[in-house]
């Protein structure tokens, strides 16, 4: 299967839909001077048949927005450094399984990492990414191919 940008940026849209019930539409990477920098990124490994990553940076406003829509509370009632970075992992983990399953995983073994905060993406180009603007805030998702391993 092929998977770009394009079905990247669908996977998104439909997890956050259905996950915090926001909406958030793409953007173009050029133009990022109205979005607020990254607060905060996050990463998930898969390997078996396909190997990866998954890396998912949001602005602040993003998680708090995120974590109240995933809590059903107010964004004034959330922290960003604890259920802001929680709602974090776990969308990166949600986003991890929906690109594995993309990719073939329903049908293949494979293995998912446990997410994790990070302080710097991974330095090689993404084989897939996007910028997404949900109301003003920023939302920025990338996957890196790793080549899969060979059977022994």
């Amino acid at each position: 299967m092929s998977f770009d940008n394009k079905s990247l940026q669908n996977l998104i849209m439909g997890a956050l839909e259905r996950i915090a019930f926001l909406v958030v539409e793409p953007t173009d990477p050029n133009v990022t001077n109205d979005l607020p920098p990254a607060y905060a990124s996050a990463k998930i490994d898969f390997e078996g048949f396909a190997m990866g990553s998954v890396v998912v940076s949001a602005s602040e406003g993003f998680l708090l927005e995120m974590a109240s829509g995933i809590l059903g509370v107010e964004p004034e009632d959330i922290s960003v450094e604890v259920e802001g970075l929680d709602a974090l992992r776990e969308i990166t983990n949600i986003l991890g399984g929906e690109v594995l399953r993309a990719l073939g995983g329903d049908d293949n073994p494979s293995k998912l990492s446990l997410p994790e905060v990070i302080n710097s993406a991974p330095s090689t180009w993404p084989t897939a990414s996007c910028l997404m603007d949900a109301m003003g805030e920023l939302l920025y998702v990338s996957w890196y191919s790793k080549a899969a391993k060979k059977a022994a």
